[in-house]
């Protein structure tokens, strides 16, 4: 049992765990008031529903990757990383989820690239802006109900990687190419997001009053995405079958 003052770990508490990773920083420093900011007033009013929020720096101190933290990493239900500032902690703790092939959510501040390698998930943009707030919980609400509908998603390299491997070891054909398919569609993903960025810079460095930036990419962009997502659970789906 965790002591008074401490946060208990997963196995002594009977809430699912939300383990949130991000840029931490001393007490005062842009990183700490940014990722309070973000904990406040987008991630816990949403995940707080049915998760227990943790943060990584409640239960170890800044600059460390303790034991407890890769514990949480791979047993929580759920986690979700800010890429804002590209820390590399972050990255690295990203790295150990996707290695479980469990359920996370990417969060970046508007305007700052995401690294090629996590650019093929769906990443919320997120700001404090009161209305990009407003549509980055929305939409952390949408994705939080997508895990837990059960369906699953391969999105992450590592877990692409084995299926194409186990595949090959096995000798499925049909196993191999729809394991490739999904290596293609996770490519165009990632291109396809990379230009939905560069969409989003040149917009509003044109000044263009009244737009709002909540949602990454047009509708047209959107619904190509999500087809792209279709595809691949159907082929997902496929392959357990077989």
């Amino acid at each position: 049992m965790a002591r008074k003052g401490e946060e208990p770990t997963h196995g002594n508490y009977n809430k699912k765990i939300c383990f949130v990773i991000c840029p931490i920083g001393k007490d005062t420093s842009p990183e700490r008031l940014w990722s309070d900011k973000i904990l406040k007033y987008i991630i816990e009013p949403v995940a707080s529903k049915k998760y227990k929020v943790i943060r990584a720096d409640k239960i170890s101190a800044p600059g460390m990757i303790a034991p407890q933290i890769i514990r949480y990493l791979k047993e929580s239900e759920v986690v979700i990383a800010d890429l804002t500032f590209h820390n590399p902690n972050v990255f690295y703790e990203l790295a150990i989820r996707h290695v479980t092939k469990k359920p996370y959510i990417q969060l970046i501040k508007i305007g700052q690239e995401i690294p090629f390698d996590t650019a093929t998930n769906r990443t919320i943009p997120i700001d404090i802006d009161v209305q990009v707030a407003d549509d980055a919980r929305k939409e952390l609400e949408k994705q939080l109900e997508s895990i837990e509908s059960g369906i699953p998603s391969i999105d992450n390299p590592i877990a692409i990687t084995d299926i194409i491997l186990e595949a090959e070891r096995t000798g499925n054909t049909d196993q191999i190419t729809n394991a490739k398919i999904i290596e293609i569609i996770s490519d165009i993903q990632s291109q396809l997001y990379g230009i939905n960025r560069k969409v989003e810079s040149v917009t509003r460095s044109g000044g263009g009053g009244g737009v709002s930036f909540g949602v990454m990419g047009s509708d047209d962009e959107k619904e190509k995405l999500s087809r792209l997502n279709e595809l691949k659970k159907d082929i997902e789906q496929y392959n357990d079958l077989n």
